[in-house]
């Protein structure tokens, strides 16, 4: 589950109909939980390049059928 984003504040405005690129990394990793960091980028289809629309973090916590916290599973 998502149990948490950091502060989003946008660098640019986006607007309707927009292309975003999403490129995730993986930041920390327990034994329960995982954090990434997300950085977002915008089409600019004037120019034909990215320009970057923000960043933040985003926690994910896995948890069993009765809603309590176990183990990431391995692949």
């Amino acid at each position: 589950v998502t149990i948490g984003m950091d502060r989003v504040e946008f660098h640019k405005p986006i607007c309707k109909g927009t292309i975003l690129r999403f490129d995730t990394t993986e930041v920390e990793r327990g034994t329960s939980s995982c954090r990434y960091r997300v950085e977002v980028f915008a089409d600019d289809l004037d120019t034909g390049s990215e320009q970057p629309v923000f960043t933040t973090q985003v926690s994910f916590v896995c948890l069993d059928d009765g809603g309590r916290k176990t183990p990431i599973p391995t692949k």
